[in-house]
């Protein structure tokens, strides 16, 4: 049995047998539920109508459980006092994952006014929902929880750096490492022909007379800072002299003199 159950249907389960154990639960500033656990017997005689009593640092600790200094609610100078957590009965729940146990949502209340904490977390929402209802909407929110589940235990990952954790299932594999990709072979061939526009077979055979290494390298050239480029790669050497076109035999900018063999 499970879901959601009214406070007659928990006091008939808990003389039953049913339910042996009730959580008086809050959220704390990260959201977790925290608060007292207690038998069922004990629920009815002296829990139920009174509620629970808690330290109000349980709503002033950060992440790790460590009370955190600056609040005007309560604090190590104030000193930490109580607060009271009153049940919730439209909250109450039969908790599937922990035999006969059920749990309670609370309000957090002043031990002496029995007034609501206004920075109780709980009492936040209460009040931001309240606004909402005066402006005529009704607040429809969820929780998206995205975890994963490892084998090591919380020291032995703690030890690891949480790193190389065991997955508890193949769905979460471990990082794979990141390989450089293989370099390119250095193995000397003509400049010309290693050079950015060496793709098509038309080219490749342009690239084997002196006049196809020629227009070779004026692409290079006619792109700027290639030139230098294709030079410092390849091996190719180059020169800026005047030479001259083997179809026109009129003087033209740099051309291939010799590339390793």
């Amino acid at each position: 049995m499970s879901g959601h159950i009214n406070r007659e249907k928990l006091e008939h389960l808990i003389r039953d047998g049913a339910i042996d154990t009730v959580l008086m639960v809050f959220p704390d500033l990260q959201g977790r539920l925290t608060g007292k656990r207690t038998t069922g017997r004990f629920f009815l005689q002296s829990v139920a109508d009174a509620g629970t009593e808690n330290c109000d640092y349980l709503i002033a600790c950060d992440m790790d459980n460590n009370p955190v200094d600056g609040y005007r609610f309560t604090s190590y100078e104030q000193g930490y006092g109580d607060m009271l957590a009153k049940a919730d009965w439209n909250t109450v729940r039969v908790i599937p994952w922990v035999e006969k146990t059920a749990m309670i949502m609370c309000d957090l209340l002043n031990v002496n006014t029995h007034e609501l904490i206004e920075v109780a977390p709980r009492t936040v929402l209460q009040r931001q929902v309240e606004a909402a209802e005066r402006m005529g909407v009704l607040p429809m929110v969820a929780s998206e929880i995205e975890f994963f589940l490892f084998r090591d235990t919380y020291d032995e990952a703690h030890d690891k750096g949480y790193r190389d954790l065991r997955p508890h299932s193949p769905w979460v594999s471990p990082p794979r490492q990141r390989t450089e990709p293989p370099r390119r072979s250095r193995r000397p061939t003509p400049a010309h022909r290693r050079c950015t526009w060496w793709g098509s077979r038309a080219h490749r055979r342009r690239s084997t007379s002196a006049t196809g290494a020629t227009r070779c390298l004026e692409q290079h050239q006619a792109t700027g800072s290639m030139l230098a480029r294709h030079r410092k790669r390849f091996g190719c050497r180059a020169n800026t002299s005047g030479d001259r076109d083997p179809r026109s035999n009129e003087p033209r900018g740099p051309v291939v003199v010799g590339a390793p063999s």
